[in-house]
């Protein structure tokens, strides 16, 4: 009988899978929490929907980034990647309960738009819950942005691997949804946000 000795790399793979398993798994499942917690805060469906494919689209982009920066998901990296959705939802969710809580104008019918005009007048009433939601929370928000931004930025010169990682992943995701939620959130709120009144009358009646 010969003597010998066998090693594979099934154990690393196994591994790996379960890394990527888990943190596409926890993303997952954290938006569509994100999506329920909107849903019952604002009880609009369209403004709640909004928000959470604006946060799918924060972690997108993030997750590009950091495959573009040549990242390989490890343990490190699916802890940071699986508090991505908790970071990237806390612009999106101000701002659609801020858009659903200003004052209802009761002189736009409350019905589907039957022409041009019905279609101006609630694009407009949208728009403008749209622009008192910005200016009641965007320089809160803009504050949120620069403390987390210059936190990530003083990370980066850290010698320590995790924190300069750590640091271009709170750059990246406060980037994004900043961007996401004044470039994208708003003006889709602001273009079809009244549909949710139309959703909701139609329920009650």
């Amino acid at each position: 009988a010969m003597d010998g000795y066998f090693t594979s790399y099934f154990g690393f793979y196994a591994m790996q899978k379960a890394i990527t398993e888990g943190a596409m798994n926890s993303a997952g499942l954290s938006i569509i929490l994100a999506l329920i917690v909107l849903l019952c805060m604002s009880k609009r469906l369209i403004s709640a929907s909004t928000a959470a494919i604006q946060i799918a689209l924060c972690v997108s982009c993030v997750t590009g980034i950091m495959v573009l920066l040549g990242w390989t998901l490890g343990v490190i990296e699916s802890l940071v990647f699986s508090v991505a959705v908790g970071l990237s939802c806390d612009f999106a969710a101000h701002l659609a309960h801020a858009y659903t809580h200003q004052p209802i104008n009761y002189n736009i019918p409350k019905r589907f738009p039957r022409n041009l005009n019905e279609l101006k007048l609630h694009i407009t009433d949208s728009t403008r819950k749209a622009t008192a939601a910005i200016t009641e929370l965007g320089l809160t928000i803009w504050m949120g942005f620069i403390t987390t931004f210059v936190a990530g930025i003083f990370l980066l010169t850290a010698d320590t691997y995790f924190y300069y990682q750590f640091g271009l992943f709170l750059t990246t995701i406060m980037a994004c949804s900043l961007i996401f939620s004044f470039c994208f959130l708003m003006p889709l709120l602001s273009t079809f946000g009244w549909l949710d009144i139309l959703i909701e009358n139609s329920t009650i009646n």
